[in-house]
């Protein structure tokens, strides 16, 4: 798949952002079909052949010095991009073509700005519908120019403050009724290294540097309604065990949250 057009045809640019994607790129960039007119692959100076799969595929790579968070080089990512039009994906997320379909009829609409879509996401080999995180929605496809005139400094982002906090306040609010596709969890010990161990610490400290301190209900009562909401009010138990199992974690991500800002304080 190769995208050529000059900037004057260039309707809806692609931008991925990566490090170290080499497994998931190709099929990330493949399952955006035609709709992109051209496709930015942002590189965090990955060391795996991921620039030159998303090369070979016609991206136009440009480089990011390497980030902790992905939210720290967005809008440079999206500053590369010629489109009126930003369909934003991670490399391990994917559009279906029935989103494809109607992202479409979003862009032919004068009075949307951004487009926001729910995910079906992959845990423990099973994709889940429900849970808390059932009903995350990420803004797919927004148009540049009002982003970028609204957009923080990167380095004004942390995992809570994102851009896309932004993109809400927008004029010009749709939502998608499909889903993308999100291969987040495969398996449990991806879920524990990259929340529990990773974001928990992460989050923990831009709370702490926002001004915020740990309390006790923020380690009994907080992780006790994130796994009663994720469970039963966001009907994780139609997800079977698994909606279970991750309802139990996801409420752990919190009392960690709480507790490595105790121990964070406790170090200073």
């Amino acid at each position: 798949m190769m995208h050529m057009n000059s900037n004057s045809d260039i309707q809806v640019s692609l931008v991925i952002n990566t490090k170290n994607e080499e497994q998931n790129i190709a099929e990330c960039i493949e399952s955006a079909g035609e709709l992109p007119d051209e496709i930015v692959v942002c590189d965090m100076h990955s060391t795996d052949l991921t620039r030159e799969i998303a090369e070979s595929l016609g991206a136009r790579v440009v480089l990011h010095k390497p980030e902790a968070i992905v939210e720290k080089a967005r809008s440079f990512a999206v500053k590369q991009a010629r489109g009126e039009w930003i369909m934003l994906l991670d490399a391990d997320e994917r559009a279906t073509s029935a989103l494809l379909d109607e992202l479409r009829m979003f862009i032919d609409r004068e009075d949307v700005n951004a487009v926001w879509v729910r995910w079906r996401f992959l845990f423990m080999g099973k994709f889940l519908t429900h849970t808390s995180l059932g009903y995350v929605r990420k803004p797919l496809l927004f148009r540049r120019i009002p982003y970028l005139q609204v957009a923080p400094l990167d380095q004004d982002c942390d995992l809570r403050k994102g851009s896309f906090e932004t993109l809400a306040k927008l004029p010009g609010q749709a939502r998608a009724k499909e889903r993308f596709i999100h291969l987040a969890y495969p398996s449990m010990d991806k879920y524990v290294e990259k929340t529990l161990h990773y974001y928990s610490r992460q989050y923990a400290q831009d709370w702490l540097a926002d001004g915020g301190r740990p309390n006790l209900a923020m380690l009994v009562m907080r992780p006790l309604r994130v796994f009663l909401g994720s469970y039963f009010l966001r009907q994780g138990f139609r997800d079977g065990v698994e909606g279970l199992i991750f309802s139990v974690l996801f409420a752990m991500h919190f009392f960690l949250i709480a507790a490595n800002m105790h121990d964070l304080l406790k170090r200073d």
